[in-house]
């Protein structure tokens, strides 16, 4: 869709999963303002092609392409399982945003990434995923009905503002 509804709806999802998953990560997102657009927008999108090295990115494919999109939560959480510590010593908003956004480049072991995703994070069904997929679908189509909204209103002020 124009608006990347399904790419909204899975960031919150993802949100929602480190926050049950990687606690200490989640508080480390909030206190420094880092959103999940960050994984949705670098890893999600382009299915992890521009960040993962070409092995573990053909076994994240290959697995993918056998279990559906629960693969995308399970990678994405196991990367940031992965760097954790890395992750939870960092100071800034800067330094926190390019160590997430280029942690998959590091991902060099297929095999204990994999692991880590099936193994090392508990569970993750597609049953929960569709359920909390669901929940947010409506919350996030009101927030972009809302920017949309708003910014028509900008438009025909601007308009209006411009044929005085």
């Amino acid at each position: 869709t124009p608006n990347m509804i399904d790419l909204h709806c899975d960031q919150r999802v993802l949100l929602e999963l480190i926050g049950q998953k990687l606690p200490r990560i989640k508080k480390l997102f909030e206190d420094y303002g880092v959103s999940s657009t960050v994984i949705g927008s670098s890893w999600f999108l382009p299915l992890f092609v521009t960040v993962l090295p070409t092995e573990t990115l053909l076994r994240v494919w290959d697995t993918f392409f056998n279990e559906g999109s629960k693969v995308l939560f399970r990678v994405s959480l196991a990367l940031l399982k992965l760097n954790e510590e890395e992750i939870l010593v960092q100071n800034d908003y800067s330094c926190l945003h390019k160590l997430v956004k280029n942690c998959p480049q590091k991902a060099f072991d297929c095999e204990q990434l994999l692991h880590v995703a099936f193994h090392g994070i508990g569970s993750l069904s597609d049953r929960k995923l569709t359920k909390m997929r669901k929940m947010y679908l409506p919350i996030v189509q009101n927030e972009l009905d809302a920017v949309r909204a708003e910014a028509e209103h900008r438009l025909a002020s601007a308009r209006l503002g411009g044929n005085s």
